[in-house]
């Protein structure tokens, strides 16, 4: 057995014990017969407990129907199935549709679950995509579909059909890797680290429009592998780091500079701040200028970067690492 199959069963076997440590009543469609066999689509638990468990009804294409029968239990303060509009976002997103090209309508459906008819809420997207929601007690049950259009009935499963659907493991398809073609032409000047730098942000803008709009996922450019080995050379020659150093170096600049990407409106909208911030960032990640005026803000991007695993589990430690290295930042921004 390979190493994912293994993954896999464990995974499984994880949520065969969530389940029985608190119940969730998992639903799927009753009564579809034009639709490909359930299959057992994603999960989430937390702290030994399911909060989500997704039935899937084909597979997410352009064209074809997909359904998706979601249940998901209140988690503190929040349904881990978030807003109804950001669940049906993250399906077209997955599928490349854009939000911004069709038109959303809400309106109020019921839903019949185990023969009972409960009040719903209903929003389409288009012609092809619409999501209906519901709640009972403590749980939502969502149904999200892609070109098919159907009264909306759902029954739960029972123990042992629960534990039929966890055992159905699907066959993937049959993956015949492509041939991998080699390194186009480099047409980049100047450093390395530089053109890395400018292809890694372009990636962010794409990330970012592609949260905020869907459609085509971003990619990494063909020559990445390139761009990344010159780079990791560069750096092991400017800071006299053995090459794992070197790599750990960059990966870490590069966090440090999708972040503020992020979370940095000024870093975003500033062209001129946003040269002098890589500019101090490349100097003080190569050791060419340990004293940038960025200084303290490259400190505290070390700190919060140094945190172990089990720092996270003290309240409110990531949040007041990356709180400060945002200040540093803004504080640097300002002067």
């Amino acid at each position: 057995m390979s190493s994912a199959e293994d993954l896999l069963r464990s995974s499984r076997d994880e949520l065969r014990r969530a389940l029985r440590r608190r119940p969730l009543p998992v639903a799927i469609l009753a009564g579809a017969t034009d639709l490909p066999p359930a299959r057992l689509g994603g999960w989430e638990t937390f702290d030994g407990v399911a909060t989500c468990v997704r039935v899937d009804y084909g597979q997410p294409v352009k064209s074809g129907s997909w359904v998706s029968v979601e249940t998901a239990r209140w988690s503190g303060t929040q349904v881990t199935g978030g807003p109804l509009r950001e669940l049906l976002e993250h399906h077209m997103r997955q599928n490349g549709d854009r939000f911004s090209s069709v038109e959303w309508t809400g309106d109020d459906r019921t839903v019949t679950v185990d023969g009972r008819t409960v009040a719903g809420r209903r929003l389409r997207a288009g012609d092809r995509w619409w999501a209906v929601r519901c709640t009972l007690r403590d749980v939502e049950i969502s149904v999200v579909a892609h070109d098919w259009d159907a009264v909306v009935a759902v029954r739960t499963l029972n123990q042992g059909e629960i534990d039929e659907l966890i055992s159905v493991v699907p066959t993937p398809p049959s993956f015949i890797p492509p041939a991998t073609p080699p390194d186009p032409p480099s047409d980049a000047t100047g450093e390395p680290h530089r053109a890395l730098v400018e292809e890694v942000l372009r990636s962010e803008r794409q990330r970012i429009d592609w949260l905020t709009d869907g459609g085509p996922p971003p990619r990494l450019p063909a020559n990445w592998g390139r761009l990344w080995r010159d780079a990791v050379r560069r750096q092991a020659d400017l800071a006299g780091q053995p090459e794992p150093e070197a790599e750990r170096a960059l990966q870490g600049m590069l966090n440090q500079l999708t972040t503020l990407y992020t979370e940095a409106e000024w870093f975003r909208t500033d062209e001129v701040l946003q040269r002098r911030a890589v500019s101090e960032i490349l100097l003080f990640a190569t050791g060419l200028g340990p004293d940038v005026p960025s200084r303290p803000a490259q400190l505290a991007w070390q700190r919060r970067q140094g945190l172990r695993p089990t720092d996270y589990a003290r309240l409110g430690a990531i949040t007041a690492a990356q709180t400060r290295w945002l200040e540093e930042w803004t504080a640097w921004s300002r002067s």
